[in-house]
């Protein structure tokens, strides 16, 4: 089997679809790496075993995303979106320039609003850096989930909760979701359709108790 990789480099209205479908063409093509473009290059790679749950991949690994599942265009220009299914996840336990110990961070995504499950957890943000869950407020990823009715909800996860959980309009598809924390006594989440300028938010809330 030949094994071969590419650096897409920065994404964004100019990114080079062209070069990638060339580069996938009639062969399976993975996203091994999400390139950080901050000065501290906190890339995201195939997340490691967890002690919880363990991947399907090699000795437990997540699984990557396709590369080339899910074409969209943005700006007039055809870019490539990540399509995730159970099972696939990227992680990194070293990172720098994170906020730890309580410390202020904000954190958002763009995702999909119609390709979306009941299943824990589809997150972005921050975790912990041992892979265990280490109980409440160890975590600050804003997350999306539908419930058994199949309505979608955001919310932040702080590990062993997700709040506030609010819905969001059905049928949407692309959502933007976004998270602000204090990290010691308020939070406030805001969510709409990526695709228009407006968001709602819950305004300030008071953090959970723990």
């Amino acid at each position: 089997m030949r094994r071969r990789t590419r650096d897409r480099g920065t994404t964004g209205p100019g990114v080079n679809a062209a070069a990638q479908d060339e580069f996938c063409a009639n062969t399976t093509c993975t996203i091994t790496k999400f390139s950080d473009q901050s000065p501290h290059h906190n890339d995201l790679s195939i997340a490691p075993p967890g002690t919880y749950i363990k991947g399907t991949g090699p000795g437990g690994e997540d699984l990557p995303a396709v590369a080339d599942t899910l074409p969209i265009t943005a700006g007039g220009h055809k870019v490539y979106g990540a399509y995730f299914t159970e099972g696939m996840g990227y992680r990194n336990d070293r990172t720098l320039g994170i906020a730890v110990n309580g410390q202020p961070e904000g954190v958002y995504m763009a995702a999909s609003g119609i390709h979306v499950n009941s299943g824990c957890c589809f997150d972005l943000g921050n975790a912990e850096t041992n892979n265990h869950d280490n109980g409440p407020s160890h975590m600050d990823a804003i997350h999306l989930r539908c419930d058994s009715q199949g309505n979608l909800h955001v919310g932040l996860d702080m590990e062993a909760g997700t709040y506030p959980g609010f819905p969001v309009p059905a049928g949407l598809p692309f959502v933007t979701a976004m998270g602000v924390n204090d990290g010691q006594n308020n939070y406030a989440v805001y969510w709409g359709n990526a695709q228009t300028e407006c968001l709602t938010t819950t305004g300030s809330l008071t953090l959970p108790k723990g």
